[in-house]
């Protein structure tokens, strides 16, 4: 009859290391996906976030082009004269760097911002009417800095100005 041999503690010593070693590995592995999703389900919120607020400026100024009887530049602002059943009433549209903002004559102010998104306009003109491009930059988050921005542009076209309307560059009404 043999005799059973009795496991070295050495041995379990070791095999109960690896194992410890093989789970944390695996935990950790866990622990950083996890991470993962939740920074890239945060970021996806965000980015919608910004998509709605594109959105609702763009629905804004579509309305106000179709309406538009006349467009004419104060200062650093575009101001529509819209056509309604109210009569004539004034828009002014000003473009910040940080803000897309419209205000009407008769006190009712809205405006557009978001993190991370920042809105440039120009003019250009054509036979037709002025094509107003507002550029809506998506910049990069701070951890992200070797990202290209990305520009979304939506253009309407208005009619032609009473007064000449110069081109403008990208952060400047």
């Amino acid at each position: 009859m043999t005799r059973r041999k009795r496991p070295q503690p050495a041995f379990m010593l070791a095999e109960l290391l690896g194992a410890l070693a093989l789970t944390g590995l695996i935990a950790g592995l866990v622990v950083k996906l996890l991470l993962d999703v939740l920074a890239l389900e945060s970021a996806a919120t965000e980015h919608a976030n910004r998509m709605a607020v594109m959105d609702a400026a763009v629905r804004q100024m579509r309305r106000d082009a179709v309406a538009a009887a006349d467009c004419a530049r104060d200062g650093d602002a575009l101001v529509l004269t819209l056509a309604g059943a109210e009569g004539p009433q004034r828009v002014r549209w000003t473009v910040a760097p940080d803000v897309f903002r419209r205000v009407r004559e008769d006190g009712e102010d809205r405006e557009w911002r978001a993190t991370r998104l920042r809105f440039a306009w120009r003019i250009e003109h054509g036979p037709r009417g002025d094509v107003f491009t507002i550029d809506f930059i998506e910049t990069p988050p701070p951890r992200g800095s070797a990202l290209p921005n990305r520009t979304y542009s939506a253009a309407f076209l208005l009619p032609h100005a009473t007064v000449a309307l110069a081109p403008r560059t990208e952060g400047t009404p």
